[in-house]
């Protein structure tokens, strides 16, 4: 049984984004940590923000603020290894 909140997001609906981007994460951790292809573990922390783990039907201004916190570090994150592998001469 799907359950709506008030808003219209299904209860569903927040589960497979949270495991979508738990997914992404964990992948980007093993291409990280595991394989040392950076520009993959990159790509793949980039994506995990496309399956927003929080409630996407509230606005930015009304998210608590540990949740805009998450999501800025997490883009910090990424444009961090992004410019890193510019200016790294690391070839991909």
């Amino acid at each position: 049984m799907t359950t709506f909140r008030q808003n219209g997001t299904s209860n569903k609906s927040i589960l497979f984004n949270r495991s979508m981007y738990a997914l992404f994460v964990a992948l980007s951790l093993y291409f990280f940590i595991g394989t040392k292809d950076l520009a993959t573990a990159m790509t793949n922390l980039g994506l995990a923000l496309v399956f927003d783990p929080f409630d996407q039907n509230v606005m930015w201004s009304n998210r608590p603020l540990y949740q805009r916190l998450w999501l800025l570090v997490h883009v910090g994150f990424v444009i961090s290894l992004f410019v890193y592998l510019i200016f790294s001469g690391t070839r991909v």
